[in-house]
């Protein structure tokens, strides 16, 4: 295998504190048995969400040049760019896990997982260049990890970091652009409570790429004193406006749900943070809308930001 010496430079090191804000639903690396706070689910997620921010690398929908910038920084299985430059490494003690439901808005409901408790820490360490640790700090904010991760479940916090001694708008948009410098995203001038990617409309209708789920939008809701009843505000609002555009799993045919739920931790309060992803039909028969229902997403979105105090 080729030597990558270039894999070497512009790394950066740094230990993350990192707390459990709501029930974290991951599974050991048999997906079975007790819940596992796991390094391949976190990398999973970092992919998951540079590729989200980078819509300007699909090309009249060819992926090929943001395979290959994904590969330079994740690494691939071939010899054309090596490993990943991309390390983590956990530390932490026995984390406790109990019982809970990912359907908290179901009153009649005896249907549990095990999951990662709240309020217990660990250790990440990251070595990876700047731009993804300013990545993992914006997937603290606006995603989660292992199941249900999209409505809510699954959110943490970094709790040593000077950069996240404050979350807002700004905040999130300067970490956006410390990993996507080609200024995509902007606070919108019509409703500046929330991030905008302002060339969406040319990305979907010049690049072919309406089959991609890139990032279009990002808003913060109010604040709420218990995880567990946003949780189950998140919930209850999901089911009164279910729709292929929120997600959907019909046999064979599914769609994880373009609008992605957090949930962040400010002092003794929890507030939602929504991010919606361009909504991704493949229409080649493995997710294409079945029913046909109509768009119901942005009643979802508001009944959760109506939410609160």
């Amino acid at each position: 295998m080729a030597f990558y010496i270039n894999r070497f430079s512009m790394i950066e090191r740094q230990i993350y504190k990192i707390d459990i804000i709501t029930p974290m639903f991951l599974s050991g690396a048999e997906q079975q048995g007790n819940a596992e706070f796991r390094t391949a689910t976190v990398k999973g997620m970092l992919r998951f969400w540079w590729r989200a921010l980078h819509p300007e690398l699909v090309n009249n929908g060819n992926f090929k040049n943001l395979k290959e910038k994904e590969s330079e920084i994740f690494g691939d299985a071939g010899e054309k760019f090596g490993k990943s430059k991309v390390k983590i490494s956990i530390t932490s003690a026995n984390l406790k896990t109990k019982k809970y439901s990912p359907l908290p808005h179901k009153e009649k409901n005896n249907f549990t997982y095990e999951c990662l408790d709240v309020g217990q820490g660990l250790y990440l360490t990251l070595y990876a260049p700047e731009e993804i640790h300013n990545l993992f700090r914006f997937m603290s904010i606006a995603g989660g990890l292992g199941k249900r991760s999209r409505r809510g479940f699954g959110s943490f916090s970094i709790n040593n970091d000077d950069k996240l001694k404050k979350i807002d708008l700004d905040i999130l948009l300067n970490l956006i652009k410390s990993v996507n410098s080609n200024n995509l995203f902007k606070i919108d001038n019509i409703e500046p409570n929330k991030i905008i990617c302002d060339k969406k409309d040319k990305y979907i209708a010049d690049n072919l790429i309406s089959e991609y789920p890139f990032l279009i939008e990002i808003q913060i809701g109010k604040k709420i004193k218990q995880y567990g009843d946003l949780l189950k505000d998140i919930g209850k609002a999901s089911h009164e406006h279910n729709s292929d555009y929120t997600g959907f799993a019909r046999g064979r045919c599914r769609l994880a749900s373009p609008v992605y739920v957090s949930v962040i931790k400010i002092e003794d309060n929890f507030m939602p943070i929504i991010s919606s992803l361009n909504t991704a039909f493949d229409n080649k028969g493995n997710n294409k809308s079945a029913n046909n229902l109509p768009d119901r997403s942005l009643e979802f979105k508001n009944k959760i930001l109506s939410y609160g105090d």
